[in-house]
């Protein structure tokens, strides 16, 4: 824009000598201007796009750091939450004791499902489906919470008949990080 404010002195001087000039000077002026108008913005889209692909790598970048601390905490952590159950299993701990074993399963509970969070942020994969029967699904992780369901009381019972409903899904998705 400056160098066109410069320019229409001269333009209109041209006026003057030769209109066939005065408009060759004005289409030149436009065409300067429009140009500069679609190099800037393109330039502007440019750094834009190269900006967000800064964030997005930033952003795998601590999806697979997450990921990667979240597998090293669950391999530490399932140990513990097993020992944890065999303790609870071979003694009749008194009261005190019990109530320690408690605070720590609560505990390791909550570290267990901020560790599945970690993992399913870290996770960008694509989803793999399969067509699945319900009723098979439910059984599966059936015997995959055994231990949990009977640690918390809970009988699955599955009414499914056997062969009816079929899904598309992703089976890892659905039974959680492993």
């Amino acid at each position: 824009m400056f160098v066109t404010l410069i320019c229409i002195p001269h333009t209109f001087l041209a006026f003057g000598y030769d209109q066939a000039l005065f408009y060759d000077e004005v289409l030149e002026l436009f065409l300067f201007n429009l140009i500069g108008a679609v190099v800037g913005a393109l330039r502007d889209k440019a750094r834009r796009q190269q900006a967000l692909n800064q964030k997005l790598q930033a952003l795998a970048t601590l999806g697979e750091t997450v990921s990667s601390v979240a597998h090293e905490m669950k391999n530490m952590l399932i140990p513990i939450r097993g020992f944890l159950r065999r303790i609870r299993e071979n003694q009749n701990p008194g009261a005190k004791v019990a109530s320690y074993l408690e605070i720590v399963d609560q505990e390791s509970a909550k570290l267990e499902k901020m560790v599945k969070d970690m993992l399913s942020f870290g996770r960008f994969a694509p989803l793999q489906k399969e067509e699945l029967e319900v009723r098979a699904l439910v059984e599966d992780m059936q015997q995959i919470m055994a231990d949990e369901f009977r640690d918390n009381g809970v009988r699955l019972v599955c009414r499914c008949q056997e062969g009816i409903r079929k899904v598309s899904l992703d089976r890892e998705k659905v039974s959680g990080p492993c």
